[in-house]
């Protein structure tokens, strides 16, 4: 499914890769994770300098800046697939996990900010395992440094 869907520039694609990751990460092959992850980033990253390469977006500067580069917008779950970034990243001792987490958060919160009813917007935040995660894992940040 990842190959054809990576083949027909299907987005999904992503989502095969860090499901691949995680499964691999579970079973205790932090290399098989990082080896995942690794084509995740390649491939995110080549979408993204192909946006700047012909001018619709203005990624060439967030490339520059932002340690934690790719677009996932087309991926099934976007959020998902950043956190797994960044837990794979963690699990090897990475440095660049803490941006992907930053990432992760800082775009779930604006997908949460949308959401005018107080309620909804917990049942966003709170029922759906990989964004109840992220919430957890950016509060407690502070507690692992």
């Amino acid at each position: 499914a990842r190959r054809v869907a990576r083949e027909i520039g299907y987005g999904w694609h992503f989502d095969a890769s860090s499901s691949l990751a995680r499964l691999a990460l579970a079973q205790g092959d932090t290399g098989g994770a990082l080896s995942e992850v690794h084509a995740l980033l390649s491939s995110a990253q080549a979408g993204a300098q192909a946006d700047v390469a012909d001018g619709s977006g203005d990624s060439d500067k967030l490339i520059a800046a932002d340690a934690a580069v790719g677009n996932f917008d087309r991926a099934l779950s976007p959020r998902r697939v950043e956190l797994t970034i960044h837990q794979v990243l963690a699990a090897a001792g990475d440095p660049r996990a803490a941006p992907w987490l930053e990432r992760a958060h800082r775009k779930l919160m604006a997908q949460a900010d949308a959401i005018n009813d107080a309620a909804l917007r917990q049942m966003f935040l709170a029922n759906v395992p990989h964004r109840r995660d992220i919430v957890a894992l950016w509060a407690g940040r502070g507690e692992q440094q």
